[in-house]
């Protein structure tokens, strides 16, 4: 049998022995057959739900009165179709309100920002009169205190968002290892917030809690922060939607920025949800490009696939990384990882104040590195890059397929989309 997953902007193959047992976990959001597509239906989509928000005025009726505005939007590690939802939004602030001062900025958390090739990719050609800011969380003259977090952090936040009369954000709906789901109230916290706001949300005891996974929400304590920092901050009306596996609109969401938001995770629940299957191999992707342009973005990939391998067993995860690692700190810690446990120690000791960049994606590595074996297959670090890191790296899918079954045997569990896709049901050890 055939199998295929998402890689760059293309597709890998491989194949298993016709008597092999396999799982395929592929959530019924990874195809959409009931809907039609094309650009002018997903339009329609993003149209009705800011015609028809949810427990909110009409985006219309919030701008009529606004002389400024600010939206919040994704930056280029997230698929967000912002060429086609910022025109949107732009178009219903402006409807009532012509002369509204708009600013768009890019929530870009910790992350760099890109290449102008890059940011035209993204965004396409923005109109006339749009101010276009790339928040940096390191630029303290440009970050304003709100006051603490539930978990007892500072919260810092870029000026511009509270300089302003009207505060919108648009964003994507996904499971997310440790915040539930992206989306909603993360536009806020991390995407516009202060380094210390986010290292103290993405601390070691905060992203180790039992609830900090993929799909939990109720008692996340990073949830809990975000939504403070969100309602602190005053943003007012979000834009969500939920996309399928070619990145195309299904579903959107629009008023409220709580109400909208939950009510499309419990939608995404259904759509990304498929129920854990248990396997000696685990084979996986980050869902293409643009999720899978770093190792670093991998991690959210193998962390799902960690919870349908068994103690012992081979993850095989494949992604482009055609930016290679994704960041100093990241690659530094896992050079350091020899020991896992060791490592993961250290990070415990730190304390809030203390986190280190990148800790959480290391903490999260490290901790399905201690119970599984990881192959890393991309063209777009070296083996011997990766063996710094104390990972195996290939780049060839069925080479490092065939190794690893001839070791493992099977079953095997093959997850197309490791990003997308939710796994239902607790993982061993969990209560």
């Amino acid at each position: 049998m055939e199998y295929r997953i998402p890689y760059d902007h293309h597709e890998l193959t491989f194949k298993l022995p016709d008597h092999q047992e396999v799982y395929c976990l592929s959530p019924r959001a990874a195809e959409a057959p009931d809907l039609e597509f094309s650009r002018d239906e997903e339009m329609k989509r993003v149209r009705e739900a800011l015609e028809s928000p949810l427990g909110s005025p009409p985006l219309y009726r919030l701008a009529r009165e606004a002389r400024r505005a600010v939206i919040i939007t994704s930056d280029h590690t997230r698929p967000l179709p912002s060429r086609l939802t910022l025109p949107l939004l732009l178009e219903a602030m402006r409807r009532e309100n012509p002369e509204l001062s708009l600013e768009v900025l890019v929530a870009t958390g910790l992350h760099e920002k890109p290449d102008s090739r890059v940011i035209r990719e993204k965004f396409g050609d923005l109109p006339d009169r749009i101010s276009f800011y790339w928040h940096d969380a390191r630029d303290r003259e440009n970050l304003v205190s709100l006051g603490t977090l539930p978990s007892g952090g500072p919260l810092l936040v870029n000026r511009r968002i509270l300089e302003t009369d009207l505060l919108v954000s648009e964003g994507f709906i996904e499971p997310h290892f440790f915040a539930g789901y992206s989306g909603g109230r993360k536009s806020v916290l991390p995407g516009v917030a202060g380094q210390e706001s986010i290292r103290w949300n993405h601390s070691y005891p905060m992203i180790a809690h039992p609830e900090a996974r993929a799909g939990s929400l109720a008692d996340n304590p990073l949830h809990r922060d975000m939504v403070a920092a969100a309602r602190a901050a005053g943003l007012r009306f979000c834009l969500q939607v939920i996309l399928d596996g070619s990145h195309r609109v299904i579903r959107a969401y629009g008023g409220d920025p709580f109400l909208s938001h939950e009510e499309g995770c419990r939608e995404a629940e259904a759509l990304f949800g498929v129920p854990v299957r248990k396997g000696r191999l685990v084979i996986t992707s980050a869902g293409g490009y643009p999720l899978d342009q770093n190792l670093y973005q991998l991690v959210k990939a193998i962390d799902t696939a960690s919870r349908c391998c068994e103690p012992g067993g081979t993850i095989v995860a494949a992604a482009g990384c055609r930016a290679g690692i994704g960041g100093e700190d990241f690659c530094r810690q896992l050079g350091e990882s020899a020991d896992p446990g060791r490592t993961l120690a250290r990070f415990a000791a730190l304390g809030p104040r203390n986190t280190e960049y990148d800790q959480w994606q290391t903490q999260v590595l490290l901790r399905v590195r201690a119970r599984h074996r990881i192959v890393v297959v991309t063209g777009g670090i070296s083996a011997d890059t990766l063996k710094t890191m104390h990972l195996e790296g290939s780049e060839d899918l069925q080479q490092a397929v065939d190794a690893a079954l001839s070791v493992t045997g099977g079953p095997v569990v093959v997850i197309p989309d490791g990003i997308g896709t939710l796994i239902t049901g607790r993982k061993d050890g969990e209560k």
